[in-house]
């Protein structure tokens, strides 16, 4: 129960999710080390927690680990708790207040795994979520191997509490070394505490050097006297923070889980063997991918391989989503199968909604399960090596508890860091901390002025506001909402509209383009007889989709048959616009494409068959502001008679599998012996294991020779 003290006000209760990281002050390659703290307010609506404006610098430092900071933030948490923080409603007028809640620690995995108090993957148990390994006795055995497969018992709060507890009163018989087998076969280690560990052996060894005829109870009995009186400073606040679990609130992080983790590591296996020529080859297919329907930014192939070990999230993105279409033939047939697991993965976890939960989740989950066994018929060793391998069996449990992870993904945050780096090339660097933290206090107050926020006045004694010129300024400014990371999240443009065809001033042109329907591929429509054929209509060169997508002539499309109401899946051919004094008509023609009831048999994807009826074109018209009826982008591969619907990509892949048959994209189990196989895998890792040791028991007789 927490005393509420809100006057008689409304009170609501903010949720905040903190992002803790290592960033450099520099712009240069030489690293300056700062440890920094950002929080977000999660009661947002999603599109507007990662704009720039909602992301609030909290502290940095570059001695204070991110757990000696947040102490500070955690207190400063619980006291609105007891004292409500009093603001001013910016719609009713109304004196209002809230307190606030530690909803998730959104960090890489190093940091969360700190957060967690956890020694991290080097320990016996190198899950911070769960207790997957073992100590030295099972070490390599079949339940040891079989663990990392799976979701163990979790590491609870107050598991992880009472073991850092009882590591702190063991200071009387412990030194640095067993302390450190204790954490290590354990798991547990805060780095908070560690400090005060090492200061109690210190004091303990120090009183008894001074006075060694001193009874040792007598000695005991000061220094736990010390740790009664201090015992709210000795433990992270990461650990007593109300409300907040360390093992269960961290949830996976997929850029670094997922773009840095899994889809380098089969990147790096699948380039590494190359030779020049299938280097090349790799690099022309990957430049000659079309975008549309892509998530990313400009393809680089050159770049990629160029740099193929240096890769960053973006252009890894980019490598995920196309990759298993480029390297066949390059690879053989279990690395391919990885690379439609991986893609497969990926594009779920980078769904923005879910629909239906229950199937999501299943699905995650077979996913996620292909991807380790994938891996594992290439190299039994690589889900030991690799903790990411084992977090994926987390994936489905993070999901449950906060939704679509992309949603708790850190690309704000490290996009964000940019403005602190700023902030400290800028800095005075004689305190350069404090100089950060005034010169970034500032920008918040800046931001609150110009974006029509209220502020009390202690002297006026009242609450105030920027000038109504001063609103309207920044209202009709978009580079300066811009500069301070405000967007209003309005559409550009509005769903069904058209653009027309340029018109070309070389030659004069004074109208845009037109052209009677009869003479286009509208006379072969199925409903043609529902519009007049020698109406003259503007030519379009692109549409805007239901999910605003630009929709270019060529642009693969989802829409609703104005024939028989139901989807059709087919290609734009014309895009035509009319205006008449009573309303605008807008219309596309598309070519439509049979979906196959069978995958392909290589990729495990839909296949578009092109249609060679008379029936194979249809008019739909576009439509302004529904929910349904939406257009949607695919991506063109060859100009054949079949065309493959790629679902490793990112772009509205939710919306992808809404259209088409679950049977046809529903993830399914590499393995229909899921188990047997595991067998398999424990036998091949202890046959790696038995071979390995007996290499290195020969390198050393050999050097004894």
């Amino acid at each position: 129960m927490f005393c509420l003290n809100g006057a008689g006000d409304p009170f609501y209760t903010i949720f905040i999710d903190f992002f803790c990281d290592d960033v450099s002050g520099n712009r240069s390659k030489s690293w300056n080390k700062h440890w920094n703290i950002y929080i977000t307010n999660r009661n947002l609506p999603r599109q507007m927690i990662f704009q720039e404006r909602h992301i609030h610098f909290i502290s940095t430092s570059q001695h204070a680990s991110a757990s000696e900071q947040f102490y500070s933030l955690k207190k400063a948490i619980e006291s609105t708790h007891t004292d409500p923080i009093h603001v001013r409603d910016g719609c009713s007028g109304q004196s209002t207040c809230f307190q606030l809640h530690g909803q998730a620690g959104t960090s890489d995995n190093p940091a969360q795994s700190e957060i967690a108090a956890h020694i991290g993957q080097n320990g016996r148990f190198p899950c911070w979520k769960c207790k997957a390994g073992g100590d030295q006795k099972h070490l390599g055995t079949c339940e040891w191997y079989l663990s990392f497969f799976e979701v163990n018992l979790p590491h609870l709060s107050i598991s992880l509490f009472v073991e850092i507890l009882s590591i702190t009163i063991s200071y009387t018989k412990a030194t640095p070394t067993t302390i450190e087998d204790r954490q290590r076969d354990s798991g547990v280690k805060d780095v908070f505490t560690q400090y005060w560990i090492n200061h109690l052996i210190e004091s303990y060894r120090s009183e008894r050097v001074k006075a060694p005829d001193r009874p040792l109870t007598e000695i005991v009995c000061k220094v736990e006297t010390f740790v009664k009186e201090n015992e709210d400073r000795m433990y992270s606040g990461f650990l007593t923070l109300q409300g907040f679990d360390p093992a269960n609130d961290t949830p996976i992080e997929i850029p670094h889980t997922i773009l840095l983790g899994i889809v380098k590591y089969v990147w790096y296996d699948s380039h590494h063997p190359w030779s020049k020529a299938q280097k090349a080859t790799f690099e022309t297919r990957l430049q000659a991918t079309d975008q549309n329907g892509l998530s990313g930014q400009a393809i680089r192939a050159k770049y990629i391989m160029q740099y193929a070990n240096s890769l960053i999230g973006r252009q890894l993105k980019t490598v995920c989503q196309t990759a298993v279409f480029h390297v066949y033939g390059l690879l053989n047939d279990d690395m391919l199968c990885i690379w439609r697991s991986v893609g497969e993965l990926s594009a779920l976890l980078w769904f923005p909604e879910i629909r239906d939960l229950k199937t999501y989740l299943e699905d995650v989950r077979v996913a996620a399960e292909n991807v380790v066994d994938a891996f594992s018929v290439i190299d039994p060793n690589k889900i030991t090596n690799k903790i990411k391998l084992h977090l994926l069996s987390h994936l489905p449990a993070d999901i449950r508890r906060f939704g679509p992870l992309v949603g708790v993904a850190t690309e704000g945050y490290e996009g964000w860091n940019a403005i602190f780096r700023f902030c400290s090339v800028l800095s005075n660097h004689l305190a350069p901390s404090c100089d950060i933290a005034l010169q970034l206090a500032d920008q918040e107050g800046l931001k609150q002025r110009l974006s029509q926020g209220w502020w009390y006045s202690p002297s006026a004694q009242e609450w105030q506001r920027s000038s109504p010129k001063v609103r309207e300024f920044t209202q009709c400014e978009p580079i300066l909402r811009r500069l301070l990371g405000w967007s209003d999240n309005r559409a550009s443009a509005c769903p069904g509209s058209v653009k027309l065809q340029s018109m070309d001033r070389r030659q004069n042109q004074r109208l845009c383009a037109n052209e009677s329907l009869g003479n286009t591929k509208a006379k072969s429509a199925l409903n043609s007889i529902d519009y007049d054929m020698e109406s003259i209509w503007y030519i379009g060169a692109k549409l805007v989709s239901q999910s605003l997508d630009d929709c270019p002539l060529g642009a693969w499309v989802a829409a609703k048959s104005p024939v028989h109401e139901q989807p059709v899946l087919g290609r734009v051919n014309c895009i035509f616009e009319q205006a008449t004094a009573k309303e605008v008509q807008r219309i596309a023609v598309l070519e439509l494409f049979h979906l196959s009831s069978s995958r392909h048999q290589v990729l495990g994807m839909p296949v578009l068959n092109r249609r060679h009826d008379e029936e194979s074109y249809i008019i739909v018209q576009t439509k302004e502001r529904q929910e349904s009826d939406n257009f949607e982008s695919f991506v063109e591969h060859n100009a054949v008679n079949s065309y493959i619907i790629n679902l490793h990509s990112f772009h509205n892949a939710h919306l992808i599998r809404q259209v088409l048959l679950r049977d046809l994209t529903k993830p399914l189990p590499l393995f229909v012996n899921r188990e047997e196989k595991h067998q398999e895998f424990v036998e091949n890792y202890q046959k790696s294991k038995t071979s390995e040791g007996g290499r290195k028991q020969k390198k050393r007789k050999q050097a004894d020779d």
